[in-house]
């Protein structure tokens, strides 16, 4: 470990802190969509509901500025995390797999736990498999981390492009069943949303068959190479030092990525456009221009609010931003409780009947509450509830062997 590293693991990064809860904010953008559509909506805007005037306009600026992005900001930092964590133990001359391989196990409960009770579209399952998997890669320069990074999302992206290729070959009936993944009939969407809106059993049976794909064939063939390869990227920025760097190279870092990236989010926005969301050119290609285009607007929201904190510009909101990302965790489960007591039939049960535009509402309101919640919890102790647990846990093993030597 080199002197530069060595010296910024012995200090919090405040920037991460402001980033992550940044992340945290943006990510609810877009998960309100599932927790208040039946599933097709969120990929597919026509699938259900209305998509016009103020509605249209609600979900171009969700997908334009939030779809992928911030999930994409919240991997990155939880692999420059983890290179802290990790960097952190081993300058006391500590392994660092054990309590690693410790938090992620933890986390992996908990994601299952949230994926199968709570809501079906859970990150943490999938965070902590690919955090295991990258962990033996820390310790690489920051080129050799692109470069895989770069292979990484190739990967990701080819079920999709050979999908694409060969659906000619497809037989009628397996056309059928993707056809209805893209856009349901009245049928399907009728047993979701009756789902959702009716027992907790009933939403369980519904949750547990997504959430089992999500986690075990979507996380092979799509997650676990994407969410890997930001987690490398997230770790390359630490190495070449992005969070301490000069103003002006952020600046310029910014306004380039986004150039790049909203250039691919435009061009995808006008191809779907322009085959009206047909399902033969939407449903496996259409979606790739953001999944890539994402990553660099990503970037280029990093570097613009690390550009902004580095000016000494509203310092208050981002040491709002600070103390709801050092509750990142909590605020992330938070989330999914609030919109599953509103959206689900054990609540209000609203489930198919917020429209877009009101969903931002929502979303709007939520952000101020999840502001103020970290503001005032760590005026009175040091962390999160689920962060002090998850820390808690994470040294039990440890504290096991203590106490019977």
């Amino acid at each position: 470990m080199n002197n530069y590293e060595t010296q910024q693991t012995i200090q919090r990064l405040p920037a991460l802190d402001s980033l992550r809860g940044f992340a945290v904010l943006g990510i609810l953008a877009m998960n309100i969509q599932s927790f208040s559509m039946p599933q097709a909506a969120y990929i597919n805007p026509t699938a259900y509901g209305d998509f016009s005037g103020i509605n249209k306009l609600a979900w171009l600026l969700s997908h334009v500025f939030f779809e992928a992005k911030f999930m994409a900001i919240f991997a990155m930092l939880f692999g420059a995390g983890l290179l802290i964590f990790c960097q952190r133990l081993e300058a006391r001359g500590e392994n660092s797999f054990p309590r690693h391989a410790s938090r992620m196990f933890w986390l992996m409960l908990l994601g299952i736990a949230h994926g199968y009770l709570l809501w079906y579209g859970d990150i943490l399952f999938c965070y902590a498999v690919c955090g295991l998997l990258v962990y033996s890669m820390r310790h690489w320069a920051a080129s050799r981390l692109m470069i895989t990074a770069i292979l990484l999302l190739g990967i990701s992206m080819l079920p999709n492009l050979i999908s694409q290729a060969t659906l000619p070959l497809f037989d009628s009936a397996t056309l059928a069943a993707f056809s209805n993944d893209w856009a349901p009939d009245n049928a399907t969407i009728t047993a979701e949303i009756n789902a959702y809106r009716g027992s907790w059993q009933a939403q369980f049976e519904q949750r547990s068959q997504i959430t089992w794909y999500m986690q075990t064939t979507a996380l092979l063939l799509l997650f676990v190479w994407r969410v890997s390869a930001l987690m490398l990227i997230g770790m390359a920025l630490y190495k070449v030092g992005v969070f301490t760097r000069a103003r002006r190279f952020l600046l310029h870092s910014a306004l380039g990525f986004f150039a790049l990236g909203f250039s691919l989010v435009g061009y995808g926005l006008w191809f779907n456009f322009e085959h009206k969301f047909d399902f033969f050119h939407s449903y496996l290609l259409g979606g790739q221009f953001n999944a890539i285009g994402s990553i660099f607007v990503a970037l280029g929201y990093i570097h613009l609010l690390l550009w902004l904190m580095q000016r000494g510009l509203a310092k208050r909101c981002f040491k709002l931003l600070a103390n709801l990302g050092r509750m990142a965790l909590s605020n992330y489960i938070l989330q999914s409780l609030i919109c599953a007591l509103l959206f689900y039939g054990i609540g209000l049960g609203l489930f198919g009947q917020v429209e877009r535009w009101q969903q931002w509402l929502i979303v709007f309101s939520l952000w101020l509450l999840q502001l103020m919640f970290s503001h005032y919890w760590l005026k009175a102790f040091r962390a999160g509830p689920l962060e002090w647990l998850w820390r808690k846990l994470s040294y039990l093993p440890w504290a096991l062997k203590s106490k019977a030597n």
